[in-house]
């Protein structure tokens, strides 16, 4: 019988590090397997001190914590499973202390035995934690279960890490006890030159490359701290509202592949908290004032993009793009705002609604403070009308003057799971 070896590297015995190995530890008793936990992380690890005294004694010199104990217990193990919390971008200082010399120090054998990494934490540094706890099995040789990054659901990722994970272990026991070697395919990939989609697909990367056959993404907790998840796709419909609808958005540039962000910090506005500044206000008290919703929201898309072309600004709308989101208006999903002061084009704004959430992309002002005008009459429309939540992705300073405040991904996505209910998109 398979035996795996589980290394908890929170210093809460109970905490979350614990709930995700308790949904892996389910997985492998369904199959079979033996499991033993070890709790580190709440246990003081020094780390290794590069004596050269565990080439002659081989084992830590350091005898006075469970590094070597733990070490018997490996050697005897078919797989280990290794979960950190994320601490400043990377798995604990603890854990690394502890993975340091329990790899440096035991001598045996590891090419038949499989590693699997797990970190808990919110959006910034998953990534880069299980990269760091990945490395330590490719230099002991170990194959690796790579976590399957496209499962919005984190539980389910880790159940999905823990059937790979038996799977590898069983043909690993069975091998060893045959005295052969396994005929076993190791997910993790180091690097693209292959250009397998499958494996790519597996491998938690800082950057994602899509496929272009259907329009499904990697959970956004796995993408670059900088808000970049992957390249690839398209920018159609269908695209358009399997992004929007998780908080990812496209953008296009000239000479560089079609890539799609999901910052980890979103700027969003509850209706209702709109504010306005004092020039808007003396507008709106000396002045007639309205707004008109999806009145040509070709025309306002187009002056979006035409008002910075005019002043030699950087823009993402092409041709391709204007055709792309006028399809999405045409489907219900796109509005334009347009706000008139005493019967005068004022300013615009354009963007993708879901549900209760409207999601703003560009803007362009023909008057003085004309898009902050169209934005603060939209709010009030938009509260109005039910919307849960207005999402700009990303601040500005005028944008956190008008009520906008900066949430991180984890509460944007609760909140846009709230606006998504009744709808097709729900989740």
């Amino acid at each position: 019988m398979a035996h795996i070896l589980i290394l908890n590297g929170s210093p809460r015995e109970q905490g979350h590090t614990a709930e995700l190995l308790n949904e892996m530890m389910q997985i492998f008793r369904e199959e079979g397997i033996e499991t033993e936990l070890v709790q580190i992380g709440n246990r003081a690890i020094r780390g290794c001190m590069d004596c050269g005294g565990c080439t002659e004694g081989g084992k830590c010199m350091f005898d006075d914590d469970p590094v070597n104990e733990t070490a018997v217990k490996f050697e005897q193990a078919d797989g280990l499973v290794v979960a950190s919390p994320v601490y400043y971008g990377s798995p604990s200082g603890t854990v690394l202390s502890f993975l340091d010399r329990l790899f440096r120090s035991s001598a045996f054998e590891k090419k038949l035995k499989v590693g699997a990494a797990v970190a808990a934490g919110e959006d910034t540094g998953i990534t880069a934690s299980l990269e760091a706890i990945n490395q330590y099995f490719v230099h002991g040789g170990m194959k690796i279960a790579s976590l399957s990054c496209w499962e919005m659901d984190e539980n389910e990722a880790v159940r999905g890490l823990a059937r790979r994970m038996a799977e590898m272990a069983k043909a690993l026991a069975a091998a060893k006890e045959a005295g052969e070697d396994p005929e076993l395919e190791d997910d993790y990939v180091t690097g693209f030159e292959d250009g397998d989609m499958e494996k790519l697909s597996r491998r938690p990367v800082s950057a994602f490359l899509l496929s272009e056959d259907r329009p499904v993404f990697p959970n956004p907790r796995f993408g670059s701290d900088s808000g970049l998840l992957g390249f690839g796709g398209d920018v159609t419909v269908d695209w358009l509202l399997a992004a929007y609808s998780r908080g990812i958005f496209p953008w296009v540039e000239e000479g560089m592949p079609l890539s799609w962000w999901c910052p980890k910090n979103r700027c969003i506005l509850i209706p209702s908290e709109v504010r306005a500044d004092r020039h808007v206000l003396k507008i709106l008290k000396k002045h007639e004032v309205t707004l008109e919703v999806n009145r040509d929201f070709a025309a306002t898309m187009h002056k979006s993009r035409a008002r910075r072309e005019d002043a030699g600004e950087e823009t993402w709308i092409d041709d391709d793009v204007e055709s792309a989101y006028k399809a999405l208006n045409d489907a219900g999903y796109a509005y334009s705002a347009e706000a008139f002061v005493d019967g005068e084009l004022a300013g615009g704004t354009y963007g993708v609604k879901i549900g209760r959430c409207m999601i703003g992309e560009s803007c362009f002002s023909y008057m003085s403070n004309g898009s902050k005008i169209a934005k603060y009459l939209l709010a009030q429309h938009a509260e109005k009308e039910g919307i849960l939540m207005m999402d700009a992705q990303v601040p500005s300073p005028h944008l956190l003057h008008q009520g906008y405040k900066i949430i991180p991904y984890t509460e944007y996505i609760s909140l846009m799971r709230e606006a998504l209910k009744g709808t097709e998109f729900a989740f």
